[in-house]
């Protein structure tokens, strides 16, 4: 006897068709549906111990991969658990599919077990949140939901699943080309003209590399443009690192810390412009590091920034990072400042002599610094 195909397999797909190799999650009777048809997928179904862990563990995915981090819960609490990790993901730019059970389409008005609005709960905290209200919408709420999860600025979405909905019987098949990621193009050239002159003019031009810098996707152009115009650069907590800098030479300040106490934050205040890769205010606000100061400012993105008085931007390059990267680095001409070049030298220095201090510490918890030696 051929079992019926329902919702719950045209969903799991979906995510086949995606590229998903790991589910993380916990069952419950609104999404064991979903459950048994990852029984016959190629999928790995990670079990946790809360659905906050899983949404943390599906953030993490989303971070190192690029693609969607997906996490699978039940409805009422289930769903209420999720709300920290998914805002998380969404405010540090992980790209997160969270699927969520709800009660019968039936019972939505009902105050019945565990019936909760699950979409406007995660609204706040989501770039999407809707639900299929019958079978047929759910390739579309799915290839919504995941193109707004892995385009832009990155974050998480959210999608309701009926109970009633994953167990309709259906012969739809996944199309290609649903969740088809959106790719942005080269950033316009007036833009690019306007920001190569602005560096040219300084005389201590620094990058400041934040969260979206460290996608893979961008590593090769990040490492190509700093070898090609030997520009140096500090990181955020969240921003590409030590990895990024080119082998010939000492570039890389160390990460600016949130009290402004930290190498890299006397370089930031001492540069005369600065140029943020991929970089979100709410990683370190420009209030701390921009405050009184009138150095022209030039942002890389693949979103337009928020208007903000300690942080206005001189010009935009919104496109793909990449692109832009690659077609400002030809325009580069970097003036020498020996005193600034010194401030370079004297942080990295600074750093290397901290990590040196590694072997030393040899108590239990392990320190993190004998961690990074080893």
């Amino acid at each position: 006897m051929v079992t019926q195909r329902n919702g719950a397999n045209l969903l799991v797909q979906l995510l086949e068709q995606h590229g998903v190799t790991h589910v993380f999650g916990i069952p419950g009777a609104k999404v064991d549906s979903v459950f048994m048809a990852l029984k016959d997928s190629k999928i790995e179904l990670v079990l946790c111990r809360h659905e906050q862990n899983a949404a943390f563990m599906a953030q993490a995915f989303g971070r190192l991969t690029g693609k969607v981090g997906v996490c699978l819960v039940t409805s009422g609490p289930g769903v209420t658990n999720l709300v920290t990790g998914l805002a998380t993901a969404t405010y540090e730019g992980d790209p997160v599919l969270a699927i969520g059970g709800e009660v019968m389409v039936r019972d939505r008005l009902k105050h019945t077990h565990q019936a909760l609005n699950g979409i406007d709960l995660m609204r706040p905290v989501t770039k999407y949140a809707a639900e299929p209200l019958n079978v047929e919408m759910i390739p579309e709420v799915f290839g919504n939901a995941v193109r707004a999860a892995e385009s832009g600025r990155p974050g998480a979405v959210f999608i309701g699943l009926p109970k009633d909905v994953g167990l309709a019987p259906t012969d739809i098949v996944a199309q290609l080309g649903v969740g088809r990621r959106i790719r942005l193009g080269h950033p316009d050239s007036r833009e690019v003209s306007i920001a190569s002159d602005l560096i040219n003019q300084a005389q201590r031009p620094l990058l400041l590399l934040g969260l979206q810098s460290s996608e893979p996707c961008y590593a090769e152009f990040l490492r190509e443009f700093l070898d090609q115009t030997g520009l140096p650069f500090v990181s955020t907590f969240q921003g590409a690192g030590a990895w990024a800098e080119p082998r010939r030479g000492r570039q890389y300040a160390g990460r600016v810390g949130l009290f402004s106490n930290q190498p890299a934050d006397r370089l930031l205040a001492a540069a005369d412009c600065v140029v943020t890769v991929g970089y979100d205010p709410i990683e370190y606000d420009a209030s701390i590091w921009n405050k009184e100061k009138s150095r022209p400012l030039i942002v890389i993105d693949t979103v337009p920034s928020d208007q903000d008085r300690y942080f206005l931007p001189a010009a935009e390059l919104i496109a793909d990072i990449g692109l832009s990267l690659q077609a400002l680095a030809p325009k580069i001409q970097r003036n020498e400042d020996p005193y600034f070049d010194g401030l370079v030298a004297e942080s990295a220095s600074e750093l290397a002599k901290t990590v040196a201090d590694g072997p030393a510490f040899e108590q239990f918890p392990v320190h993190p610094l004998r961690v990074i030696d080893e």
